[in-house]
């Protein structure tokens, strides 16, 4: 019998924040809903929606954080939405750090 040891790598927790369209945020619900229904609550361990109302800079981002099956999701994403921008130059504590300069408001999700 082998011991198989899990690497740190297996568990490693992977965030991704994505641009929606203010505009049109209704129209982005089946991209929201169509998140949740691939990936499940063991994989996709956090989901908020992120958004600034500020007249001046409207922007709505949708916030993912997976625990497994990172690797996966970018392949989904791609083939099933590949005009979903990632922004790379965004991190979750970017918008907790401005909710209270800025205006951002933040709202979590709840998975499947």
């Amino acid at each position: 019998m082998t011991n198989r040891r899990h690497s740190s790598r297996d568990h490693d927790f992977k965030s991704y924040v994505l641009s929606l369209d203010y505009g049109s945020r209704s129209d982005e619900l089946p991209f929201i809903k169509a998140v949740q229904a691939a990936f499940d609550r063991k994989c996709l361990v956090g989901m908020a929606l992120v958004a600034n109302n500020n007249p001046y800079k409207f922007e709505l981002y949708l916030y993912l954080n997976f625990k497994t099956r990172a690797l996966e999701f970018e392949k989904w994403l791609a083939a099933n939405y590949p005009e979903k921008a990632r922004r790379y130059n965004l991190f979750i504590g970017d918008f907790l750090n401005a909710i209270g300069t800025r205006g951002y408001n933040l709202v979590g999700l709840a998975g499947c």
